[in-house]
């Protein structure tokens, strides 16, 4: 690999300096060419940046899709760059140049993401944790968050999750189940890449969010290794 390509969302005010930040240190940390490209809100638009790495000599790049498990977003990579009918690994062509693609799993997907998400709830303490989260529709958690509400509870703390709405509140339901199981504090850390608490947070703490957290680079380094043993 002589590359990698990160694929977030994209924020709607434009504003991707998390996303550029969280790239910057796994450029650090790795030494070669990080980009990244947005499925949303951006004129970086992936088949863009990949003709953009193509028109600059590169062969062979690691897509890591920034997500917290897989969705449309990261299902429909190969279509986004114009390939109908491609998995995870094939080759991206233009203008005469080609370019070898792996597509990694998700961010959320990986084991360490849990970890990270558990280290976080370690800072506040014997309060407990409330993770925000997308959830299914049948108000489920993903894998990110049930793997991380099992490493927190195996450290001692009191663990609930809830959906990131306004109406119905589940948050405020949560909160009360936690303080009904002898929660005086309360930590909620929002699971996402950056989206913040809808609900309202009256007498609990609120994280920075997963995708802030200066960790991340270390994740997505170990992606890294996992498919090139060189760097």
């Amino acid at each position: 690999m002589d590359s990698i390509l990160i694929v977030a969302h994209g924020n709607q005010s434009g504003d991707n300096s998390r996303t550029e930040r969280q790239a910057q240190g796994l450029r650090d940390a790795i030494g070669l060419p990080v980009f990244c490209a947005y499925r949303r809100y951006s004129d970086d638009r992936i088949k863009v940046v990949m003709t953009r790495m193509a028109e600059q000599g590169l062969k062979d790049v690691l897509i890591i899709p920034m997500f917290m498990s897989a969705n449309m977003y990261s299902d429909s990579i190969p279509r986004a760059m114009g390939l109908r009918d491609a998995g995870p690994c094939g080759i991206f062509e233009e203008g005469g140049r080609e370019l070898r693609y792996r597509i990694t799993p998700t961010l959320g997907d990986w084991e360490g993401s849990a970890d990270l998400v558990a280290d976080m709830a370690d800072q506040y303490g014997d309060s407990g944790i409330l993770l925000v989260c997308g959830c299914s529709d049948k108000g489920e958690p993903g894998l990110l968050v049930r793997r991380s509400m099992e490493i927190i509870s195996s450290r001692g703390h009191n663990v609930e999750f809830c959906a990131n709405t306004k109406d119905p509140q589940p948050g405020a339901e949560a909160i009360e189940r936690m303080r009904l199981k002898g929660s005086l504090r309360i930590a909620a850390i929002p699971v996402a890449m950056g989206a913040t608490v809808r609900f309202p947070t009256d007498g609990i703490e609120i994280a920075h969010s997963f995708g802030d957290d200066p960790g991340i680079p270390k994740i997505l380094t170990n992606i890294v290794k996992a498919y090139d043993d060189s760097v």
